[in-house]
């Protein structure tokens, strides 16, 4: 798939997840996907994952998000992502390119959702 493409299908994605957050998660899912990037160019993957998965306050959005992002990452299907295999492969993965190409794709999944969220803030 190409680049472009692709951009495309995660801004999709991304739109789609936040209006499936719903009015009651929306303000905190902003928050979130805020912090998003941030999270995983500092900390990495797995350490993102672990944060989302034990995160109390607005847990359930915070899950939801982790959810939305494992599934972007090829890791079951929109909304219903899973988690714990995104995380296994995130602490399996052998090769360093492999790992940057990992993170790569959740950072433009991270910053799409950042995008939408922002602009649905705004």
């Amino acid at each position: 798939m190409t680049y472009i493409k692709r951009s495309h299908t995660l801004a999709v994605q991304a739109e789609q997840d936040w209006v499936a957050a719903g009015p009651q998660h929306q303000e905190a899912y902003a928050r979130l996907a805020r912090q998003l990037p941030y999270m995983l160019r500092t900390a990495g993957l797995a350490p993102t994952v672990i944060f989302l998965q034990t995160k109390t306050k607005d847990k359930e959005t915070a899950r939801l998000l982790l959810r939305n992002l494992a599934a972007a990452l090829g890791h079951g299907t929109q909304g219903q992502g899973d988690t714990k295999a995104l995380y296994q492969t995130a602490l399996q993965v052998d090769h360093p390119a492999a790992y940057l190409q990992l993170i790569q794709g959740a950072l433009d999944y991270a910053v799409w959702v950042k995008r939408v969220s922002a602009g649905r803030d705004a």
